[in-house]
């Protein structure tokens, strides 16, 4: 089984390392989890590096399947598409909506990888 882990740092220049809530027991969607977290990330650190601060999100970003705003080009949600990402689950359409505290106004994402999730055994020996 696998799993994300998130290493960051945000405006205060505290390093941050999250492990993503989600466990996925097959190597290739964990894959396309990161690389649905990469692409997230490179957008709205692009958003937030951007001047103008009221730069428009491109319509583009509408159909892209890390986008877990409802309307992310509604002027009530602000830049609230960036806090939250999709990521993929095994026998699932939609995915898993996860918070991005990586994506933020001066927050930099220094790390993103695949893990092994820890295993325990339980075992059971008979007497002899």
């Amino acid at each position: 089984m696998f799993q994300l882990k998130v290493t960051y740092r945000n405006a205060m220049e505290n390093i941050h390392t999250r492990t993503v809530p989600v466990i996925w027991r097959e190597l290739t969607i964990a894959t396309q989890a990161l690389t649905r977290l990469s692409q997230h990330y490179e957008v709205a650190h692009g958003y937030f590096s951007s001047l103008p601060k009221d730069h428009p999100r491109p319509e583009a970003y509408q159909n892209k399947p890390w986008l877990a705003a409802t309307d992310p080009l509604s002027p009530h949600t602000e830049d609230a598409w960036t806090r939250q990402l999709r990521l993929p689950v095994e026998a699932s359409e939609g995915g898993e909506v996860v918070d991005a505290p990586w994506c933020g106004y001066q927050t930099t994402l220094l790390q993103a990888v695949i893990e092994l999730v820890p295993t325990k055994a339980i075992c059971y020996t008979p007497e002899k």
